[in-house]
């Protein structure tokens, strides 16, 4: 009954994945529909940005209150009806009131399974839990682009996810009473998970520190966000305007990061219970600065660009999930449905903010200054989230040495 429900949730991050990726291959129709500019799509992305920052905010709360299947099946209606409302949008400010209620939506299946899997699962469930994310991040151009062909209209695309979308609202309302029942099952499954934590995650109570950990945890969240926004904003832009390389082989580059990306998630999943949650995020920064490395390189030669984009595809992977495991353990299980909220907000507005910040260093200065930035993100990353906790670390085995009764 459990693993059924897993996969549930599996499903239901692929269907996550769909719409997030619909917008930047339909936008070139689009803007021809409404009579906008080429430059507007902000009327589509921002609006979904602020209502997944509220829908964040909000889920931690709502999570205490009733049972994360009904927060998700009411998420996945809301996500529907933005898409619906998108796909028969007559004008801007209804594109604009549809996003919103996307956003709201997707804001809402997003934060309550994360928080859920956290609790619940180890780090292998929430690197596969991510990785299917990217499997529905890759399905849904697909989608549309075969939509786009057959109907000749990206209407019928956002119709299609919306069908599905509404589909997966049934079905976890058809399964609400999997929730109460697995509730035994799943108390019992959260003290064998405490027993499984690597020793290097277990934080003993004299070295917690609840609010730092709260404001290190955001903090790195925010950081990460641009570094993963960045790279999928400009990466293809860096290669083909920056370097001058063909427009088709710049855009491989993201496929070799989007195809690294999943099968990171998929891999790191077999091996972070055994590695640790810390280390894997210090490997995962680490490949990827190895990557920016490589990038900077690429202007000798593309395929520099290429294995710079798969190191960072690979190191990026295991970070975002394996820290949203990471905060049950830093701020405890009370706080940390309302704590994974906040760090998801912050994640949208720096997801959004940032990769516009940078495009500002590119077009003011050099669009060199991009690898750059990725750098300096990298580097900030690490003295933020990484030296902290190995610092920890070593505080936890000198008190292990001077109380050898504690252990």
């Amino acid at each position: 009954m459990i693993m059924f429900l897993l996969i549930l949730l599996f499903i239901a991050f692929i269907s996550l994945g769909l719409p997030d990726a619909l917008g930047n291959i339909a936008w070139p129709l689009m803007y021809l529909d409404f009579s906008v500019p080429l430059s507007s799509s902000s009327l589509l992305f921002l609006p979904a940005m602020l209502g997944g920052i509220i829908s964040s905010l909000i889920a931690g709360r709502l999570i205490k209150k009733f049972r994360p299947g009904w927060i998700i099946a009411i998420s996945c209606f809301l996500t529907s009806v933005g898409m619906l409302g998108i796909s028969f949008a007559p004008s801007v400010p209804f594109v604009i009131l549809s996003a919103l209620t996307l956003g709201l939506g997707a804001g809402g299946v997003d934060a309550t399974i994360n928080d859920f899997v956290a609790k619940n699962f180890t780090a292998k469930h929430m690197n596969w839990l991510h990785a299917c994310y990217g499997i529905g991040t890759t399905i849904g151009p697909a989608i549309m682009l075969y939509v786009i062909q057959t109907t000749g209209t990206w209407r019928a695309g956002h119709r299609t996810v919306a069908i599905i979308q509404a589909c997966l609202g049934v079905i976890f309302i058809l399964t609400i009473g999997i929730w109460k029942k697995t509730a035994p099952a799943l108390k019992e499954r959260r003290k064998q998970n405490a027993l499984k934590l690597n020793p290097e995650d277990v934080i003993p109570a004299s070295c917690a520190n609840p609010k730092k950990a709260i404001a290190r945890q955001v903090m790195a969240f925010a950081v990460y966000a641009g570094l993963e926004s960045i790279i999928v904003t400009w990466g293809t832009t860096y290669f083909n305007i920056g370097l001058g390389n063909e427009l088709i082989l710049s855009g491989e580059t993201a496929t070799v990061y989007f195809f690294a990306f999943v099968v990171g998630r998929i891999l790191a999943g077999f091996i972070v219970n055994r590695i640790g949650l810390k280390r894997i995020v210090f490997i995962g920064i680490s490949i990827s600065f190895v990557g920016i490395i490589m990038i900077l390189l690429s202007s000798f030669s593309i395929y520099f660009g290429m294995i710079g984009m798969a190191l960072i595809g690979i190191g990026y992977a295991p970070i975002y999930p394996c820290m949203m495991q990471q905060t049950p353990i830093l701020v405890g299980k009370e706080a940390s449905s309302v704590v994974i909220g906040y760090q998801m907000a912050v994640s949208n507005l720096c997801f959004t903010l940032l990769p516009f910040v940078t495009g500002l260093f590119g077009q003011y200065i050099s669009l060199y200054a991009i690898p750059v930035v990725l750098g300096i993100l990298a580097v900030t990353f690490f003295f933020i989230k990484v030296v902290p906790e190995f610092d920890n670390c070593r505080k936890e085995s000198s008190i292990v040495e001077n109380n050898p009764s504690n252990t």
